[in-house]
């Protein structure tokens, strides 16, 4: 089982995906990012989660270079690729090298869904033993 990840139109790992230090994602949080679940292998409503990619991208005058339908089949590809039992899909778009925003880094990631728990709440054992991370206990 390997995450795996769609940057500007290579698919690798995710530990060999790279975006360049001078991305205005980076240097400016110039970007937007939606995610999407997973439920039985399957993306569950993944329709509205590029919608709504598409509109927070429009607001800050980015455009993915891909359209609604290729989104959809390369994050399906990289559930597929990675085996993955719970993956999620992150779909990310950042303002690229360019002042001008003319050739946004556009970026899917398919990874292991966590729930991470954190002290400010109880987080059901469930959550917890299905996790990949070390269960913790938590004191109220």
């Amino acid at each position: 089982m390997n995450s795996l990840c769609y940057i500007n139109g290579e698919i690798t790992s995710t530990s060999e995906g790279m975006i360049g230090i001078s991305d205005l994602g980076l240097q400016r949080g110039y970007g937007v990012f939606d995610f999407g679940r997973t439920y039985n292998g399957k993306l569950f409503h993944f329709e509205e989660n590029i919608e709504r990619f598409r509109r927070s991208a429009s607001s800050l005058h980015l455009a993915p270079p891909v359209s609604d339908q290729e989104i959809l089949e390369i994050a399906k590809q990289l559930i597929k690729g990675s085996g993955l039992i719970k993956p999620a899909v992150r779909l990310i778009l950042t303002g690229g090298y360019s002042p001008t925003l003319e050739e946004p880094n556009f970026i899917v990631i398919s990874r292991l869904f966590n729930i991470l728990c954190q002290r400010s709440f109880a987080c059901p054992q469930s959550f917890i033993a299905s996790s990949s991370l070390p269960a913790k206990k938590i004191d109220n």
